[in-house]
């Protein structure tokens, strides 16, 4: 604060206060504030009485942030933090993880809470996912360099929100919100909120150890990568968790087709509804252990097509395991499953139910000559030359485990067409159909033709 005078510099980190006269020739006996580009005009003359008013409006506000520096310093909570921001701010704030899961929220005591977004807030500590989906395409709320608060006007918000992004290491840890109901927003309260998500910055610099849970999430991700050491080193970490080595488990890794911003929300949603489940960030997918002594699968697949449809994900699975030092390898079961298998939104890919594809797929490319049952040459090319179907007939009878009736419906002909058809190509090529070894063959043939 300063008072100003004709021959000096006019610095942007100051307030200057003085006659208006000094500034304005036909504005007299008022005193004028002066700060950058904006003027205020005060209808008094008495420059000390407003100089001694700033400064102790400054006084206010520096020993408010000072108390909240003391009290980090000094081991209080966030709820403490953002308590104190709700008397100082008087409106509804909040601080949410970067999957909108809130971790402390203070209302004001003439609040009204009622109405479904309110109530999930209260009680599911969240939003509708919906909700998250929309103002999930603001992209002001993922960036990492943006230090001051914004609106969010959004029609799905029942009033208009200050945020501010909480970002420390270049990491995006959240946000803090506040709501606008009991004050209209001013650059002046987005200016202090901007200062005051500092603060929980400066928290979250003083507790980073406190979310153990980020540690395990980095040991499973050391665990991929083959970096952990010993069976006992990783059995003793997972039975810090209270998962047992000889729990069952399995691997999922979940592929989002479009929208890739939804994927942290999407793997934090995971580990709140089965906190048997560590979520990590690998390859461009997301990558969940899940243990199975702890909770159901086929309740986590009903669960996990619920929530990963609208956000047009699709996974695979791996095979149970209880070895977790084998993680690796059960991943890339996880691959093969959905690289084979359905790429629709909500698709549920086993790798139980794709690893025949995937064998021939392998061998396919890897013969070097033609190993192909002669039978089928012969059957072709009499297809050929008389315009028949005892190729298709062949593969469609091994394909339905040589059951007549089925494989005459498939081939919409009767089953004595069916006894015809086969016994025409005993004839063609004498294969032993009764022979494991030359039905495998002839199948491989029809896989890898």
């Amino acid at each position: 604060m300063r008072l100003f005078f004709n021959n000096g510099a006019i610095e942007k980190s100051n307030v200057y206060i003085s006659n208006s006269k000094s500034f304005i020739s036909s504005e007299e006996n008022k005193v004028i504030c002066v700060h950058d580009q904006d003027m205020i005009i005060l209808q008094t003359e008495d420059t000390k009485q407003v100089l001694n008013d700033i400064l102790n409006a400054f006084d206010y506000y520096n020993d408010w942030f000072e108390n909240l520096h003391e009290q980090i310093a000094s081991g209080c909570s966030l709820q403490y933090l953002i308590d104190c921001g709700r008397d100082f701010f008087d409106e509804i704030i909040s601080v949410a993880d970067p999957a909108y899961s809130i971790n402390a929220l203070s209302i004001p005591e003439t609040y009204d809470m009622s109405g479904d977004f309110f109530q999930d807030m209260l009680y599911n500590k969240t939003m509708q996912l919906d909700i998250i989906m929309e103002i999930n395409r603001d992209s002001r709320i993922r960036e990492v360099n943006r230090k001051d608060a914004y609106i969010i006007d959004n029609k799905l918000l029942p009033h208009r929100s200050i945020c501010s992004n909480l970002v420390f290491n270049n990491q995006h840890f959240g946000w803090i919100t506040m709501m606008e109901q009991n004050h209209p927003t001013t650059q002046g309260r987005l200016d202090a909120f901007s200062a005051y998500a500092e603060m929980i910055v400066y928290w979250l610099t003083y507790n980073k150890t406190q979310n153990e849970f980020k540690s395990y999430q980095q040991f499973f991700l050391d665990l991929l990568n083959g970096l952990p050491g010993t069976q006992t080193a990783i059995n003793q970490h997972f039975q810090a968790i209270g998962w047992n080595p000889s729990d069952d488990k399995m691997i999922v890794s979940i592929n989002c087709i479009v929208k890739k911003d939804i994927m942290l929300t999407l793997s934090r949603l995971i580990e709140k509804w089965f906190p048997a489940c560590l979520g990590i960030f690998y390859e461009d997918l997301i990558v969940v252990i899940c243990n199975l002594a702890l909770m159901n699968k086929s309740d986590f697949m009903l669960k996990f097509k619920e929530i990963s449809t609208p956000c047009e994900c699709f996974c695979g699975i791996s095979y149970i395991f209880d070895d977790t030092a084998q993680a690796p390898l059960y991943f890339e079961q996880t691959i093969i499953a959905a690289k084979y298998g359905n790429h629709k939104p909500g698709s549920l890919n086993e790798c139980s139910d794709h690893a025949v594809a995937y064998g021939l797929d392998i061998v396919k490319q890897n013969v070097r000559t033609d190993i192909k049952h002669p039978a089928i040459k012969i059957l072709q090319k009499y297809d050929e030359n008389t315009n028949s179907d005892l190729t298709v007939t062949l593969k469609t009878f091994l394909e339905n485990e040589r059951n007549y009736t089925k494989t005459a419906n498939v081939l919409f002909i009767h089953k004595n067409s069916l006894k015809y058809r086969l016994s025409r190509i005993n004839d063609l090529t004498g294969i032993d159909l009764d022979s494991y070894e030359t039905r495998l063959h002839l199948l491989f043939s029809f896989y890898l033709d």
